[in-house]
């Protein structure tokens, strides 16, 4: 069963006034934004989203992160190349308070949908595997590059910029 608007509004509503109920100290760190590829296959790219929520520190120098991502590919006129991803991130604490490096590693729904002529449908699971940096500035805006290569039936390696607001 799919829950309907009202559900999912309700939830977002009692999940949102937990989180904002917590004293700041036990919240975990959250961040959201945009972000546009490039895929070096073949030239196209892609405008995403996604959020990132610090899960928990393995050590003083290691933290395993969760980043739920959307992207739409611009691959031409006639076809549609929709992903959704959830990747875990183990961010890398360097003694540099200005860069933190992490790797990746995740699973990824993949949707293409081309026209007429060549009519073509299908959904893909595949896997998610690259390496990053987010840049730690004073404010709530931190940008992050990385490369990634998304590994299924037509697997591709991509690049991608972003920012993330500080929640």
């Amino acid at each position: 069963m799919i829950p309907n608007m009202k559900t999912v509004s309700r939830m977002l509503l009692a999940a949102t006034i937990v989180f904002m109920s917590m004293p700041a100290f036990a919240r975990p760190a959250i961040g959201i934004g945009p972000r546009v590829g490039l895929v070096l296959d073949d030239g196209s790219f892609s405008l995403g989203a996604e959020a990132r929520m610090a899960i928990v520190p393995i050590s003083s120098s290691l933290r395993l992160d969760v980043r739920p991502s959307f992207d739409f590919y611009f691959v031409g006129s006639d076809a549609t190349l929709l992903g959704a991803a959830v990747d875990g991130l183990l961010a890398f604490n360097l003694n540099n308070p200005s860069v933190e490096p992490y790797a990746i590693a995740g699973l990824a729904i993949i949707y293409t949908n081309t026209e007429p002529p060549n009519e073509f449908s299908s959904t893909d699971v595949g896997i998610n595997l690259g390496a990053g940096a987010k840049f730690v500035t004073q404010g709530k805006f931190q940008p992050f590059a990385e490369i990634r290569v998304s590994i299924y039936d037509q697997s591709f390696f991509a690049v991608a910029l972003g920012v993330l607001m500080q929640l």
